[in-house]
């Protein structure tokens, strides 16, 4: 005869089992357990497009699950992020933002459809890249100092490329003028092509470009590069000083970029995809990968990681305010 106590001892095991499972959070089971989407919010090809696929394959590599690209380009950045941030927090869906994305456009737009701030939870910043301020080869200013001194003797005759106004490189425009008191004027191009085009055709006399992409035309001494806008100089351009180095202390602007996630995305699965861009970073095949593409990779803590959004907002909102940007 069966006694029915074990049957009662087994139905509220399987219970108690049951409950117990429910309980425990969707980041302590595997994780991930399927392919990552990460979003670029840009198009392909680009700098911010080139640095997500060659993370992504590392990141593949040490998650054990393949990442994979999606490029959704638009406003600016906009259109891919908002993307993310309405996505499931479950972790599978991830952005390569930038400091556009991220401290830029909320400061410009007047109608987002969404809070980037509050919306997306920034995890690591993947890397830093300078600016390089280029000025026509035929301009008689050889250097920051000269240059500035140029402006100061015609002021509002000079005039600066941009791929487009609220960029970054518009932004450095204004913070230079900011600084050094100086009145130059500002063109927008539809594209950092164009623009880089406009500076060598001589239809404008200055640029602040990526250094990602501008150092094939100082090689070609197609243009001139007077100074890097990091705080210090680049193994790209070991010849090229500073801004601070070339006459105007305290300047600092850099492109910037980062991995975020929905805000949502629990603390659990939130720390291993840090974990693992950090790893991925700190590889001596990823250091030597960005190396090249003229940025640096950049391990951060949560502490520091939130320290250098807020300086960044805080530069630009300064700059922004200043010199009245406004985008439609």
């Amino acid at each position: 005869m069966v006694s029915l106590l074990p049957m009662r001892f087994w139905s509220w095991g399987f219970a108690l089992c049951a409950g117990l499972c429910a309980a425990v959070p969707a980041w302590a089971q595997a994780y991930p357990a399927r392919p990552i989407r990460m979003v670029v919010p840009f198009p392909a090809g680009g700098s911010t497009d080139v640095m997500a696929r060659a993370l992504s394959v590392k990141l593949t590599e040490l998650l054990g699950q393949p990442v994979i690209i999606d490029n959704r380009p638009g406003a600016s950045g906009n259109i891919g992020s908002e993307m993310v941030a309405r996505a499931a927090p479950d972790g599978y869906t991830i952005l390569m933002g930038t400091v556009a994305t991220q401290t830029i456009n909320p400061l410009l737009f007047p109608k987002m459809t969404y809070d980037p701030v509050r919306e997306l939870r920034p995890l690591n910043i993947v890397a830093i890249s300078s600016q390089v301020l280029l000025v026509h080869p035929t301009l008689p200013a050889r250097n920051v100092r000269e240059l500035i001194a140029l402006a100061k003797a015609r002021p509002g005759e000079l005039n600066s490329a941009s791929a487009s106004s609220g960029t970054t490189g518009h932004l450095g425009l204004e913070l230079f003028k900011m600084m050094a008191g100086i009145n130059i004027l500002h063109v927008p191009y539809k594209g950092a092509g164009p623009a880089m085009t406009a500076l060598i055709s001589g239809e404008v006399q200055m640029l602040f470009d990526s250094i990602t992409t501008c150092v094939p035309q100082i090689k070609a001494q197609r243009v001139r590069g007077i100074a890097v806008t990091h705080s210090k100089r680049s193994s790209l351009l070991p010849g090229v000083p500073t801004m601070s180095e070339a006459g105007v202390p305290g300047f600092e602007t850099t492109g910037w970029w980062a991995i975020l996630v929905p805000a949502a995305v629990d603390a659990g699965i939130a720390s291993r995809l840090q974990d693992g861009v950090n790893q991925a970073l700190g590889s001596t095949e990823m250091r030597e990968r960005f190396t090249a593409l003229g940025v640096e990779p950049y391990l951060t803590s949560r502490d520091e990681l939130a320290a250098f959004v807020g300086r960044e907002k805080d530069r630009w909102t300064k700059v922004i305010k200043s010199a009245d940007i406004k985008v439609d």
